[in-house]
């Protein structure tokens, strides 16, 4: 019994020995072969931070990185894991080699940021494949890879970054690092960096056609300022740029107000308020076309006044004058954008936007009711004016030898308008219109009623997509892609009164004469009764 005590007492105790070495064994470094040659594969795998509306996240795709390389690795005789030796041109970062791998958070942020502005200023120290290594764009799934990295320690750097994103921070990776267990070593590293989505620009106009001398207003809303991480990027670079071109059609108003904030009506236009007007010169500045700038205008926001509206939407307000717009489907297509900094490494991204409205224009084509040449005859000088709904006229025209009538733009007091020298063709937007004839041909009768011309939008399409219809015809047909409306308009012949002495002259002679005659004999007859 005793020698059966004693046994089981020595089975506890080496029990309880190695259940007291257990942490220490846990502890214990793992150790790396010196002559191990195995290289590190880096995989990153790009999501939207924001969940979407099946909870998970949607991959982003076409984000390049880069990793340089900051230190070698040698592993110690005993196969302990860190030596670090700081490698050119990195041998200027604030840190010893030896407490690399060993530094807290905010100071890996801190040289990490250094590091990053090193691989910019230094470019032509970096090496494919010797000290820095590129992966291929993130795929449709979000993830790509950097290989056959040697042991060291690597800055990784998102060099180019998707449309619409803001870089992520730089990050160190060790080659190779702790596996999750903390007892071993690996050489397959993840990470997974995130991106801050940028909602795109936008740009709406008040109406979709325009005519001459008709005002636009135009809503341009920015992308979305991001939220920098002013430990990744520097505030004075930071820029935030609304830029808008007009076309020749359109002539700018120089009325630009500018918003960080607005609603939107359920009819889907925005309403602004004083409240979040911003200051000229405090909040932006602006600048307006040179001579050799092609924009119309440029709002800026730099440094400070970036970081002042961070994750608003920056709105432009602003009016133009159809002085002479283009008519048919090429349109008057207006162009903003937003160049925003999305990279810490001085990257810009644009994000542009156009808005397209269309101009119209009506002819009228003038002919007899009799042929020539197997072709009704062409008439000229017909008079017409081209009136709106309201009984207003707005242009005038006189058909030519072809018998087309070209409508000219009329001021207040019904004058042709005209700019150096040359008459102001009418164009004009969708909308009810009649042509009323003022004058006819010689010989011709006047048209005893107006012509109704309505232009209109199909139902439900977009882009353009126009059609037009005469006096209330059962179908409507389409405009062609040169945006005229012609209007077939027939003249009869008219009623040919006698020509001044010509043969009804004598005709109306000669019976006065018979009267005459006749008069004269009844009164001779009559005093031979009476004799």
């Amino acid at each position: 019994m005793k020698k059966l005590l004693k046994q089981l007492l020595a089975v506890t105790t080496a029990i309880m020995m190695a259940i007291t070495l257990l942490p220490a064994m846990a502890n214990a470094e793992p150790t790396i072969n010196p002559n191990d040659t195995a290289k590190g594969t880096l995989t990153l795998t790009k999501k939207v931070p924001e969940k979407n509306e099946n909870g998970g996240q949607d991959p982003v795709q076409g984000a390049v990185f880069t990793a340089y390389k900051v230190a070698t690795l040698t592993p110690r005789e005993n196969g302990s894991y860190s030596k670090f030796e700081l490698v050119a041109p990195f041998t200027t970062l604030d840190v010893a080699s030896d407490t690399l791998g060993n530094i807290s958070t905010k100071a890996l942020e801190d040289q990490a940021k250094r590091a990053r502005d090193i691989t910019q200023t230094k470019k032509d120290d970096f090496t494919e494949k010797e000290n820095k290594w590129t992966s291929d764009p993130t795929g449709e799934n979000g993830v790509t890879t950097i290989g056959d990295l040697p042991k060291g320690y690597y800055l990784v750097v998102e060099t180019t970054t998707p449309d619409n994103y803001v870089a992520s921070a730089p990050f160190f990776i060790s080659v190779p690092m702790t596996n999750d267990a903390g007892n071993g070593w690996t050489y397959a590293i993840s990470a997974m960096p995130k991106n801050e989505k940028i909602p795109g620009t936008e740009k709406t106009a008040n109406k979709e056609t325009v005519g001459t001398n008709e005002v636009v207003t135009y809503t341009v809303k920015g992308a979305q300022v991001a939220k920098y991480d002013l430990t990744t990027y520097t505030q004075e670079n930071l820029k935030y740029w609304i830029t808008d071109t007009l076309p020749e059609g359109l002539t700018f108003n120089n009325d630009i107000k500018v918003y960080n904030n607005a609603t939107k009506d359920e009819n889907g236009k925005y309403n602004f308020s004083d409240a979040d007007l911003l200051t000229l010169g405090t909040d932006y500045t602006m600048a307006t076309k040179g001579e050799k700038d092609k924009y119309t205008f440029k709002v800026e926001l730099n440094g400070e006044q970036v970081t002042a509206q961070e994750g608003k939407s920056i709105y432009v307000v602003y009016s133009a004058t159809a002085t002479n717009p283009t008519i048919g489907n090429t349109g008057n297509t207006n162009s903003a954008s937003t160049d925003y900094t999305n990279n810490p490494n001085g990257g810009v991204h644009t994000s542009p936007k156009e808005n397209t409205v269309y101009s119209f224009e009506i002819k009228v084509n003038k002919t007899g009711d009799e042929k020539e040449n197997n072709e009704y005859k062409k008439l000229a000088g017909a008079e017409f004016e081209l009136l709106n709904g309201t009984n207003t006229v707005l242009g005038k025209g006189t058909s030519g030898e072809n018998g087309l009538v070209t409508f000219y733009a009329v001021d207040m007091d019904g004058n042709v308008i005209k700019e150096n020298g040359k008459k102001k063709e009418l164009k004009l937007p969708e909308g009810e219109y009649y042509l009323k004839e003022t004058k006819a041909p010689s010989g011709y009768s006047l048209l005893n009623s107006k012509v109704k011309v309505e232009i209109s939008k199909k139902a439900d399409s977009t882009g353009y997509n126009y059609e037009y219809k005469i006096n209330n015809e059962e179908e409507n047909k389409p405009i062609e892609d040169n945006g005229v409306v012609t209007v077939p308009i027939e003249n009869k012949k008219g009623f040919t009164l006698p020509t001044t002495g010509g043969m009804g002259t004598y005709i109306f002679t000669i019976g006065g004469l018979v009267v005459m005659a006749g008069a004269v004999l009844l009164l001779v007859s009559s005093k031979k009764k009476r004799a």
